[in-house]
């Protein structure tokens, strides 16, 4: 495992967690619902990217670093293990990561 490319996948996993938090959110309805349009606690609308907070009364959206830290820890395994050789992690955060969001929309 190369630590180098281990620390770049955790400290580059972090802001792609963050970034994710508002679709995660807004996805995150009971099957068949509607998907979560409004903060839990003001009832404004929730922006569609990126979202960590409500703009209105900047109350959390969802439990803090709960998508950031694994986020983190998955890149920093990947690039760790595979850093030297980006092909299979390109194609698996690449594409399969924007792939299931899309699908979503």
């Amino acid at each position: 495992m190369n630590l180098m490319w281990a620390v770049g996948g955790a400290l580059a996993g972090l802001p792609i967690g963050a970034a994710m938090r508002g679709p995660v959110f807004r996805l995150s309805a009971p099957s068949g619902e509607p998907d979560r349009s409004t903060c839990p606690s003001c009832a404004a609308p929730v922006p569609r990217w990126p979202g960590v907070r409500c703009a209105q009364c900047r109350g959390r959206l969802g439990t803090p670093m709960a998508l950031e830290l694994p986020t983190a820890a998955v890149l920093a395994l990947l690039l760790g293990r595979f850093g030297a050789q980006l092909a299979p992690v390109s194609g698996s955060m690449g594409y399969g990561l924007p792939a299931a969001i899309a699908a979503k929309l």
